[in-house]
């Protein structure tokens, strides 16, 4: 059978489909979102996870859901509590993805072909500075996973609350900002490094590292509602979006924010720009800055 690329968006949507129509599934994605995605539809259809990253110098290895083995949601519960790191943000040296892609290819080799796999339940650390490999034994399933445990409460993947509601295409976006009045406004969860190269006129620059501190969410809170009560001029309920490079940080600030302004026992909404600045720029306005 011949190859097939699926250019599309992993989406609540579409992932159980793209997962049950494939034997194998391997996780190469630099997203906390679609790395639950995955892991949930991986779970919900019974299918093994073949999962590697690469951050700086360093590269992880392992295969949940295989056989009884451990999934992600059983060591990382709330994908919102992660101090999240993507190599987009952080860097990475060239040929550690590389290193890592083949030995999660060998290992998808192992599971289509029948073999035993060498990491369902333990986990591959590379360190390129010191060329070493370590592996390390992951805790067992855990009982009480939201997902894999024996009462489970996410049955559907729009019970892993990690669902597209929570996003704004560009287009979208760009149709409420036509529109008079001002219910809307950005916050920019980029460096203020980052934010003076380009970004949105008006917007409020509330750091994802901000977003990430609890000792500063008081402030958060406020800034927030001083912009609220400044733009409060329509009846719609005030709506919050967040931006970031590519869509990636705003994600987490959506999650973080609600949490933050307990928009749920108010009339708020709160959204983040899919893709971030750089789909913006690619879709929307091809003049808009890029670095």
């Amino acid at each position: 059978m011949a190859p097939v690329a699926l250019c599309t968006a992993l989406t609540t949507e579409n992932c159980l489909e793209l997962v049950r129509n494939h034997a194998v599934i391997l996780d190469c994605t630099d997203n906390v979102y679609a790395r639950y995605l995955l892991n949930d539809a991986c779970v919900l259809r019974g299918r093994a996870l073949v999962s590697a990253s690469a951050l700086k110098f360093d590269g992880q290895l392992t295969v949940y859901n295989h056989q009884g083995s451990v999934c992600r949601r059983c060591l990382f519960p709330d994908p919102m509590a992660l101090q999240a790191q993507s190599c987009d943000d952080n860097g990475v040296m060239g040929p550690v993805p590389g290193i890592m892609g083949s030995l999660q290819a060998m290992e998808a080799i192992k599971l289509a072909s029948g073999m035993a796999v060498s990491f369902a339940g333990v986990q591959l650390h590379y360190d390129s500075l010191s060329g070493s490999f370590y592996r390390f034994k992951l805790r067992p399933r855990n009982p009480d996973c939201p997902v894999c445990g024996d009462k489970p409460s996410i049955r559907t993947l729009d019970d892993s609350h990690l669902g597209t509601n929570t996003c704004w295409t560009r287009q979208e976006l760009k149709a409420k900002l036509d529109l008079p009045g001002d219910s809307i406004f950005l916050v920019d969860v980029r460096s203020p490094v980052e934010l003076q190269i380009c970004g949105f006129s008006d917007s409020l620059n509330i750091p994802i590292t901000s977003l990430q501190d609890p000792s500063m969410h008081a402030e958060v809170s406020s800034q927030i509602e001083a912009r609220l009560t400044a733009q409060r001029t329509r009846s719609d309920p005030p709506m919050v979006v967040t931006v970031c490079r590519r869509g990636n940080d705003s994600q987490l600030a959506v999650h973080l924010l609600r949490k933050i302004l307990k928009d749920e026992e108010r009339e708020l909404i709160v959204k983040d720009l899919h893709g971030g600045l750089y789909a913006w720029k690619k879709e929307m306005d091809p003049e808009f800055p890029q670095y």
